[in-house]
């Protein structure tokens, strides 16, 4: 019998849809998996990274480690290969190969991994399952995330995905604004309109850019 799971792209939308993030559901994968390689969690890996930033570039330099971080994820989930890149004269580009690979060092000589690499290492534990995978919310899909769906639906793993933009045959509606006060005030009468004929209705609003707000 195969086990349904939804998957969301990021933690807000998976709480919303009483779901898993991608991530939050590999990690729990791993767990699992038990393997001898030690997943460090985001705060380790900000510490490691810190580290590594220092050792190159020196202590002023810490300010950089959001940025790094994500042109690590970056490269891992395009699958891009930085000896591509040796040839290269732009300075961030070289100090960037410097820092990916102390830190690629670092991790092999560990037995350390990062959650953007899960996709990859859990695929043959998760082709022995019979799973069926309901991606929602998902704007693309990375090459390395194409991959792991393209192995999946190989196996016995059944891969549907969810396109919430896609209106057609469906009861959903998608509504444009000129102003995004017109857009809050819409949402707000519309969820009073529900909670008036269902006061113990759960309503959820996804909101782009909530920090802004």
């Amino acid at each position: 019998m195969q086990k349904e799971i939804i998957l969301t792209p990021n933690n807000r939308l998976a709480r919303h849809l009483r779901s898993l993030s991608l991530t939050t559901w590999l990690t729990n994968c791993w767990q699992e998996y038990a393997e001898p390689q030690t997943l460090l969690n985001s705060h380790q890996e900000r510490l490691l990274w810190q580290q590594v930033i220092e050792e190159v570039l020196g202590k002023n330099f810490s300010h950089i480690t959001d940025t790094v971080i994500k042109a690590h994820e970056l490269l891992i989930n395009w699958q891009l290969d930085v000896a591509n890149w040796s040839n290269c004269e732009s300075e961030d580009i070289v100090i960037f190969i410097q820092l990916n690979n102390k830190f690629a060092s670092y991790c092999k000589k560990k037995n350390l991994v990062t959650a953007c690499q899960l996709p990859s290492l859990l695929l043959p534990y998760l082709k022995q399952r019979e799973l069926k995978i309901i991606f929602t919310g998902f704007n693309e899909y990375p090459p390395q995330l194409q991959t792991f769906i393209d192995n999946l639906q190989k196996s016995n793993c059944q891969i549907v995905h969810h396109d919430p933009n896609n209106y057609k045959n469906s009861s959903y509606k998608k509504l444009s604004f000129a102003k995004q006060c017109d857009e809050i005030t819409t949402i707000a009468r519309w969820a009073k309109q529900l909670i008036k004929h269902n006061p113990k209705v759960n309503i959820g609003v996804v909101v782009a850019n909530l920090t802004n707000f």
